[in-house]
C-alpha cells in the first residue's frame, strides 16, 4: 500500500479519491420539490475512479493525478 503524509495538516492514516458512481437524478415537468432528486444510488457500482488523493481531515491534494500535474 502507498504511504501518503498530508503537508498540510500532517495526517498519516486518513485520505481518499473520487469515484463516480450509478445513480439517478428525476425530472419534473411541473419542477416541483422533487425535481432534482438524487435516488437509486448504486455505491457498489464504481463507474470510474479519479487518481488525484486527498487528506480526509483537511481535503488538501495530497497527490495530484499524473495528467494534472
Amino acid at each position: 500500500m502507498d504511504e501518503y503524509k498530508c503537508e498540510k495538516c500532517g495526517n498519516t492514516r486518513w485520505f481518499y479519491h473520487d469515484v463516480s458512481i450509478q445513480a439517478r437524478k428525476l425530472i419534473d415537468l411541473k419542477n416541483g420539490k422533487e425535481n432534482g432528486k438524487i435516488f437509486n444510488v448504486e455505491k457498489d457500482v464504481i463507474d470510474n475512479e479519479f487518481e488525484t488523493i486527498y487528506c480526509r481531515k483537511c481535503n488538501h491534494i495530497v497527490e495530484e493525478a499524473p495528467s494534472a500535474k
